[in-house]
């Protein structure tokens, strides 16, 4: 994302510009509330999430101008894309992405300052188009003194512009540059340096054309101006070289100028983020004066609530304003005492933002280009922002005006006092968040006190070792609920479920279009809601899966012949039906799993018979048909990959696991719904000869039907192993064999080599849990918190990428509880880092809800409790055998070791 000047964040301020007074953290507040004593300087690293299912937003903490920037889930562009298409931008069939929508700024004069203030214009004509290349290569990152990082900027052909705000006259005689670390023709090739007294008139003061790369990477280069000069605002306008895509400058200096001197942070300054309460609170002190800002993103309400507050009266003012992101497609109109955005997007769906700003005390009236606000003892903004997106391809994807879903919540919530606005929140939130807990047992004091960046990097600087210790229980304790947190946050019943960043996404060019990505991601980001006691949640992904069948069984009719029984779909997913980058007709089959899981958890028959069943049918019968049969009558998958890892061959082990899965859960749905007999029949000799697993001359679990040296590689992907997690075909009991042929290639795969990714460390959690290594499932929470995890406890990919927050609480339940072999296994993979602890709410296939304790490492008691009758076979650790025990509804069934 570039700011323009209305978002700019002064470069003093880059890491410290707000500050908050609250209490130090109890012993209970170490694994629920991250907390930082500065401003965040980066989105990506420092800034805090807030969401409500459909609307998001990311607070930075500043003081001076308080920054929030905000997202809806539907704010996508693209189509039904049926060429399959995998781009972002175009005419005709394009895949599309995932937009960030805008920012909501407060400018509170009080205290505000004069000081270094840094931007990225794109208000100006031919600015708008251009895009920093990521989330951590922004304009900041051109004045950190880091030559390893830098600015780097996808300009799409239209000027850049680096423009800096030095709060005074300063005199000014030379600047230079310093070259980027790789691909030297991004370097500044034709620009010009201008002066302003006011930021709006400038005067060019130099300007160069045809330069040539810098002849070696992190070299400065100076240019002196012809005669000195002094002014308030500079600026340089940068025009891309021909035929290079990306503009790129590892440091721009202004010579005798410090950019990166930073002011001292305000006394008490905090800013933290409660996930136990889904509350954002900055807080700071100046003048003898006390300051406050809570934000909260209501699901009940439909808004962001953000309140302005001090202990002494008269004491806030300044300049509330709302600007969008997408400059050229959206007006922005102020109307007394509220703001509007309004625009559409180049796939004609039509958005639109409102603020409404209401005080107590002081005055507030409509400004310039934004809302005033004067000498007001508290200050109340309310946001509600929304799409005409629809879920239904019958009506276009699009329907109304997203004016008749805004005004009225807008409307509500502004007429209600902040107490009510919290406990309505609050109460709607915690009804979520207290259903599981986790404590592992407390971390030294000192260590829990600390921000928790702070906290983070201790953990990184002590993780190394193997096997890893428990350095900060309770950090790993808020790993697991902070997952819980974000998918509360950005998946709720009515909304779009959670894609590659959930509703949190700062750029309209993300990484991987931010779409929903079916070959483990999505999947990933919904296995903790059956199993953490979250099943509601997963009612999005069922949602859109469903309501794209229309298209996509025309996208296979397509391309696979019009007599094609079933539907698959590509790689990715966007919410209008469309798919793109390459056909995963696989995955399908996994993304099937989901359907059927929900169902064993919930025994739903209902959801079985409506949802999950037309799915579950459809897929298979795309499969049944086109597997291939070999010379001694077993079935494989032609053409199969094994994601994304080696060749496409015929019989991958993980292509034929997911059938195995598929046509083994849909024979199941079909006996219970007593549907379809000529289907189970044909479901039935598939499932017969359909080419199972192997164990192949090193004691590894086969990854494709001939041996390859790819197998003793150290891949991120281990998608050979879908049969042990998040399938069930291979079992620790009643496959002993092939589960010691997993582990053996799971050891193989190592621990940190490769392109370790996040998503990474929470899938093999998960498969070392389900192989009972208990040590190894530790130690890759411990590689996530230490490898792939940034300051604000987000994972990264990179960058940022939800997969990892969202998977790594699945992959420790697997510690504590499992039920996917028939039985209920209590503590099947407790690590020695956690001797003592407990765990409660995790709830097992049957809908059975299991609390456990346990001390010195052992089970000191566990109980179970269901809504209906039923038997269950539980295992208990250290007895042999299984026990079975009877639930009643109402009753708890207690657990102790013999």
């Amino acid at each position: 994302m570039m700011m323009n000047m209305k978002e700019s964040m002064t470069v003093a301020a880059l890491a410290a510009l707000t500050g908050m007074i609250c209490p130090k953290l109890s012993a209970s507040d170490a694994d629920h509330v991250l907390y930082f004593d500065s401003p965040a300087s980066k989105w990506e690293n420092g800034g805090l999430p807030i969401g409500n299912g459909s609307l998001g937003g990311v607070v930075m903490g500043d003081v001076d101008r308080a920054v929030m920037q905000f997202n809806v889930d539907s704010l996508w562009t693209g189509n039904e894309n049926k060429a399959g298409k995998y781009n972002k931008t175009g005419k005709g069939d394009v895949f599309g992405a995932y937009q960030n929508f805008g920012f909501l700024i407060f400018e509170q004069g009080r205290s505000a300052k004069a000081g270094v203030k840094l931007s990225s214009p794109r208000a100006a004509e031919g600015f708008r188009k251009a895009v920093d290349s990521s989330s951590s290569e922004t304009v900041a990152q051109s004045v950190d003194g880091n030559l390893g990082s830098k600015w780097c900027v996808i300009h799409h052909g239209s000027k850049m512009a680096w423009q800096v705000d030095l709060g005074e006259k300063t005199a000014l005689d030379a600047y230079s540059f310093t070259s980027a670390n790789d691909v030297p023709s991004r370097d500044p090739a034709h620009w010009m340096f201008e002066g302003s007294d006011d930021g709006k008139t400038w005067k060019m003061l130099d300007k160069k054309v045809d330069v040539a790369p810098m002849p070696k990477r992190g070299l400065k280069v100076g240019f002196k101006l012809d005669r000195p000069v002094k002014y308030r605002h500079y600026r340089f306008v940068f025009a891309p070289r021909k035929g290079v895509e990306h503009f790129q400058v590892a440091e721009i200096s202004l010579d005798g100028v410090s950019l990166s001197a930073q002011p001292s942070v305000p006394a008490g300054y905090r800013r933290q983020l409660d996930i136990a309460r889904a509350v954002h609170t900055t807080s700071w002190q100046s003048g003898g004066v006390n300051f406050q800002r809570e934000a909260i993103a209501s699901q009940p309400g439909q808004v962001i609530v953000w309140r302005i507050s001090a202990d002494q009266p008269g004491q806030i003012g300044g300049l509330v304003k709302l600007e969008g992101a997408h400059k050229g497609m959206e007006t922005v109109s102020v109307t007394g005492s509220g703001l509007k955005l309004r625009g559409q997007l180049p796939n004609q769906l039509q958005y639109e933002a409102r603020v409404q700003v209401r005080a107590k005390g002081g005055v507030v009236k409509k400004g310039a280009d934004g809302v005033e606000v004067r000498g007001a003892d508290e200050v109340l903004l309310f946001l509600a922002a929304d799409t005409n997106y629809v879920m239904d391809r019958a009506k276009g994807w699009m329907q109304g005006d997203p004016a008749d879903r805004v005004a009225p919540r807008l409307k509500a919530s502004a007429g209600k006092e902040w107490p009510a606005l919290l406990a309505e929140h609050e109460q709607d939130y915690t009804s979520f968040y207290h259903r599981a807990s986790l404590d592992l047992g407390k971390s030294d004091a000192a260590l829990a006190s600390k921000p928790i960046n702070q906290r983070i990097q201790r953990y990184r600087d002590q993780a190394k070792a193997l096997p890893r210790p428990c350095l900060d229980p309770e950090l790993e304790a808020m790993l697991f609920n902070y997952g819980r947190y974000l998918l509360i946050s950005s998946s709720r019943e009515g909304t779009l479920p959670a894609n590659l960043q959930g509703i949190w996404c700062n750029s309209n060019a993300p990484a991987w279009c931010s779409d929903f990505h079916s070959n483990i991601n999505l999947q990933m980001n919904y296995w903790l809601a059956e199993t953490t006691n979250l099943p509601e949640l997963s009612r999005p992904l069922f949602d859109l899966l469903t309501s794209g069948v229309p298209v996509y069984r025309e996208h296979t009719a397509l391309h696979y012949g019009g007599d094609t029984q079933g539907f698959v779909t590509r790689m990715s997913i966007n919410p209008f039906g469309g798919t793109g980058w390459n056909w995963n007709i696989e995955g399908t089959a996994w993304l099937s799993q989901h359907y059927w899981e929900h169902y064993q958890f919930s025994k739903d028959e209902s959801f079985l018979e409506k949802s999950a069943w037309p799915w579950m049918r459809g897929v298979s019968l795309f499969w049944l048909p086109r597997l291939k049969e070999l010379p001694d009558g077993s079935l494989v998958v032609p053409n199969a990959w094994s994601h994304e890892h080696g060749p496409h061959e015929d019989g991958t082990a993980h292509a034929q696991q997911l059938m195995w899965d598929l046509f083994s859960s849909t024979l199941k749905a079909a006996e219970v719904l007593d549907r379809d007999p000529e289907l189970q029949k044909r479901l039935k000799t598939a499932l017969g000869k359909l080419y199972g697993p192997k164990i192949g001359s090193w004691g590894q679990l086969m990854e494709w039907m001939g041996e390859k040296d790819l197998e003793k590689g150290n891949h991120r992907h281990t998608s050979h192993l879908f049969a042990v997690h998040p399938g069930s075909q291979i079992t620790l009991a009643q496959q002993p064999k092939l589960a010691e042929a997993a582990r053996v290639s799971l050891t193989k795969r190592g621990e940190v080599g490769d392109s370790r990714r996040s998503w990474t460390w929470a899938w093999r959690t998960a498969l070392w849990s389900r192989l009972g290594q208990a040590e190894r499932a530790h130690g890759c929470v411990a590689g996530l918190l230490a490898y792939n995890t940034l300051d604000n406890l987000w994972t990264t990919h990179p960058p940022f990428q939800i997969d990892g927050n969202l998977g790594i609480p699945a992959g420790m339940a697997e510690m504590f509880l499992q039920s996917h072999a028939g039985e209920i296994a209590l503590l099947p993979a407790l690590p020695k880092a956690y001797p003592k602890g407990s765990v409660k709410g995790l709830r097992a296939r049957g809908e059975v809800i299991v609390d456990i304790e346990w001390k010195n490492g052992r089970l000191r008691q566990a109980t179970l409790k269901s809504p209906i009758v039923q038997t269950v076979k539980v295992r208990v650790p250290g007895e042999k055998g299984l026990r079975e025990i009877k639930l009643f509804p109402g009753k708890l069934a207690t657990v102790v070791p013999r």
